[in-house]
């Protein structure tokens, strides 16, 4: 009984302890159930803009204010932990982007633009504090049911970041929460819906550092080391004195 009770503080002990280490290669603390550090995006003053263009499954999309066939978002964000500052963020991408469904089902349209000419600058008084390409960029529909019949969009996207003076990961995830879009994406599609637009903004975004393999091989040898010092304990032979 003693034994067992000196193991379950071992198993304890042994996860903080691996979850305080640095991971490999990188600042990051290892953490488990939430990330100290990201940058929390305020709503942008443009707006996000869809258009029909009469096609049966995509539409097109300008990420802000155009001019010159590029589009701009920008608006005000403030990091946490490692990411701690207070910038101005941008969004910087072509205009008319072909955004396709690529799952009806769990409405999903992703961005199809293979290219690096979509990108993300974080900057405070002309200083680049964070700088990147996006990529793999997809707009998911909130069911109804979860978002009170109104018709919300989440933004998905990858971060491959490039430089700037917060720059300790190779990439990061980006979320923009879409809120209240006056209707659904598939509305636009189809030969009667040419021209037909969507403009909404977005409520809150992150910019945040993605878990990575040595977090995750962290973890588990701490659950190894653990389990090793359980199975040690319990086989060892008891005494008779």
């Amino acid at each position: 009984m003693t034994n067992r009770k000196i193991a379950l503080p071992l198993l304890v002990l042994a996860v903080l302890a691996l979850g305080a280490l640095p991971a490999a290669a990188t600042s990051t603390l290892v953490t488990i159930l939430s990330n100290p550090n990201e940058i929390n995006l305020g709503a942008a003053t443009q707006n996000t803009v869809l258009t029909g263009t009469g096609s049966s499954d995509s539409v097109s999309l300008d990420l802000g204010s155009c001019s010159g066939g590029n589009c701009t978002l920008s608006g005000v964000g403030t990091g946490v932990g490692l990411l701690a500052s207070k910038g101005q963020y941008s969004f910087s991408a072509p205009a008319n982007l072909d955004v396709q469904l690529t799952d009806p089902v769990n409405g999903v349209w992703q961005v199809m633009d293979s290219s690096n000419d979509m990108t993300f600058s974080y900057s405070y008084k002309g200083t680049n504090e964070l700088s990147g390409v996006l990529n793999m960029v997809d707009f998911i529909q909130v069911p109804p049911s979860l978002s009170n019949g109104q018709d919300r969009y989440v933004l998905d996207a990858f971060v491959t970041v490039t430089g700037g003076t917060l720059d300790f990961k190779p990439g990061m995830s980006l979320q923009l929460k879409y809120g209240a879009v006056p209707g659904y994406l598939n509305s636009l599609l189809g030969s009667g819906n040419v021209g037909s637009t969507i403009s909404t903004q977005y409520g809150q975004g992150t910019v945040a550092p993605t878990p990575e393999p040595a977090s995750v091989f962290l973890l588990g040898a701490g659950f190894l080391l653990a389990g090793g010092i359980l199975r040690a304990r319990f086989r060892r032979p008891v005494s008779h004195g």
